[in-house]
């Protein structure tokens, strides 16, 4: 297999065949759109009520009295920016626990209404 130099173009005859381009380009992006799946953690979702959140930290308060410390640095602040003590905020979060098993790695926020029974 002939390796691809700096001196070497892509659209010259000798250079990269379009093929093998484009299977370089997807598996690249799949590395770095979908960690969670390529290092074989399945999506999750857990939902609560926000005890603190600090910078890209939150504590969620989960239905059944755990507390989890939940990662934001995926989440765009949009989706968390408000949240915080007093208000016992209910949110669903969506991510993957992280490999060391400390931590929940969110990639969404959802802030919900529902606090586990509907009104008649």
């Amino acid at each position: 297999m002939e390796a691809l130099t700096s001196r070497d173009r892509l659209d010259h005859p000798g250079g990269m065949k379009p093929l093998r381009l484009v299977a370089v380009v997807l598996v690249a992006l799949l590395s770095v759109v979908v960690p969670g799946v390529v290092q074989g953690q399945r999506p999750m979702q857990v939902e609560g009520w926000v005890q603190w959140v600090a910078a890209d930290r939150m504590q969620l308060v989960l239905d059944n009295g755990l507390s989890i410390s939940v990662d934001l640095t995926r989440v765009p602040q949009s989706q968390y920016q408000g949240l915080g003590p007093g208000q016992r905020d209910r949110v669903l979060v969506v991510g993957v626990i992280a490999p060391d098993n400390r931590r929940f790695i969110a990639s969404s926020v959802t802030r919900t209404s529902s606090w586990g029974y509907e009104s008649p």
